[in-house]
């Protein structure tokens, strides 16, 4: 499932972070935006306290100058906030306009920055913010001809900042997902994400040999779409959902899509390997005349 096609080191390439929540604290949570200035944030299951009692939880937002804009209040259920923004700023790879979300539990205060933004695809067409958009985009992988694949915080900015200059404005993750900190650079300057799962499995084939049709494979490959949704589905950048690269479609990636769809429902598919089954009819090594 990790056959892809880069230059290979050894080693441990990224930050390993231990770290305990606070008793009590917040285990996940979901943003979702709309262009009309709606945010709904939904505060994920949590493990049964044993604590006395129930810990409030307080979600706020605040706006590019880090002025209040209100408090969430609790909407269709207990574990959901909702508010919605007058005069909203939506963002998007031209004005990408920020704002801060913060929600504390106890001694638990989490931070992010969140974009109104909303994608469609109508017809034939991707509507960006209620708009025709036309991407220009690069595929990305974490490579420095210096550190192999440990890519520094200033290597990325340049990245970002060559893309920007060169009018860019969409990058694949390929083909895996990114350092986390790649993500916040792509809210901040503006550049739409095509954020693709750890999945790649081209050396058995793409037809009845391909991973994706053999059950055995099942579990991994939706678990790791789904991880990797979970991870990411608070970024504003993010555009699309790519299940992976090269590798045959089948049952597995059917069910990864399912089970995505479940947790954020707000983003279309790319899947060059099942074109019938997802919203982004995409194609690779084709002949000229196709």
């Amino acid at each position: 499932l990790e056959d892809q096609d880069m230059y290979r080191f050894s080693g441990i390439f990224r930050d390993v972070t231990l770290w305990s929540m606070p008793k009590d604290g917040i285990w996940d949570f979901a943003v979702k935006t709309s262009v009309d200035g709606r945010l709904e944030v939904k505060i994920g299951d949590e493990p049964k306290s044993k604590s006395e009692g129930e810990q409030r939880t307080e979600v706020l937002l605040y706006d590019g100058e880090y002025k209040k804009v209100g408090d969430l209040h609790c909407s269709t259920s207990p574990s959901t906030f909702a508010l919605d923004v007058k005069n909203v700023h939506t963002w998007s790879a031209e004005k990408p306009y920020l704002y801060t979300l913060v929600l504390r539990r106890g001694d638990d205060i989490r931070m992010k920055r969140v974009g109104f933004k909303e994608v469609k695809v109508v017809g034939n067409t991707v509507l960006f913010n209620g708009r025709k958009i036309k991407f220009k985009g690069v595929n990305r992988h974490e490579t420095d001809p210096e550190s192999g694949k440990t890519v520094s915080l200033a290597n990325m900015r340049r990245d970002v900042e060559l893309m920007k200059k060169y009018n860019f404005n969409m990058v694949r993750t390929a083909h895996y997902p990114d350092h986390h900190l790649w993500y916040d650079l792509c809210d901040r300057y503006g550049l739409y994400v095509i954020a693709e799962a750890n999945v790649e499995a081209h050396e058995p084939g793409y037809a009845e040999n391909g991973l994706g049709a053999k059950p055995m494979w099942r579990k991994s490959i939706v678990e790791r779409n789904v991880n990797h949704a979970i991870v990411f589905r608070n970024h504003p950048c993010v555009t699309f959902w790519s299940p992976g690269n090269e590798t045959g479609h089948g049952d597995a990636f059917l069910e990864a899509f399912a089970e995505i769809r479940k947790l954020d429902g707000t983003r279309p598919f790319v899947w060059e390997r099942g074109n019938t089954d997802v919203e982004i009819d995409s194609a690779m090594y084709y002949p000229v005349d196709w």
